[in-house]
């Protein structure tokens, strides 16, 4: 629970939401819990408790641990349950994910964001999702006290990736 990530958990915990969060550091974690957030041991351990977990980690390294490592999230969410990956990933593979997701019978958000740590905690970022219609709109109400600017980008994961790109590519 990063910059990002903490910002996004106080802003969830701001308008209502139970938070859980998991860090591999103590000194985040410690943090989050001083804000009113659970902390749990492990992924796993987060998603036995979750019926939507944001990952907003570095890069899709740390993204496939958090999913698939040991005491991975992956392995203990209900089945129905909804996987969103807001940090910066290459579109192919968000592809992979919404096709390993779905055969766990988990649903993928491929929710990129930008904006930074403080438009996350104000609510003001911005946040370009792909998803199945259906779950898109359900989700909408939560995602829209998250990110002021949200945009269904698609309904493919990757769509969200490929728009975060080209997003860094003309704000570069």
């Amino acid at each position: 629970i990063g910059a990002m990530g903490m910002a996004v958990a106080r802003r969830a915990l701001d308008t209502g939401f139970e938070v859980a969060v998991r860090d591999v550091r103590p000194e985040p974690e410690e943090e989050a819990a001083r804000h009113g957030a659970i902390v749990c041991p492990s992924p796993a351990a987060l998603a036995e408790r979750s019926e939507l977990a944001v990952i907003l980690v570095v890069d899709r390294h740390q993204v496939e641990e958090v999913l698939f490592g040991d005491h991975g999230l992956v392995g203990a969410m209900a089945p129905g349950g909804i996987v969103a990956v807001s940090s910066t990933i290459d579109p192919g593979y968000a592809e992979s994910l919404g096709q390993r997701l779905s055969a766990v019978a988990l649903h993928h958000l491929d929710a990129p964001i930008s904006g930074g740590p403080g438009r996350a905690r104000d609510g003001s970022m911005s946040m370009m999702a792909a998803a199945d219609p259906a779950l898109f709109e359900r989700l909408a109400p939560v995602l829209r006290l998250l990110a002021a600017r949200l945009f269904h980008v698609g309904h493919r994961s990757g769509d969200g990736a490929r728009t975060k790109m080209l997003n860094n590519l003309v704000a570069g």
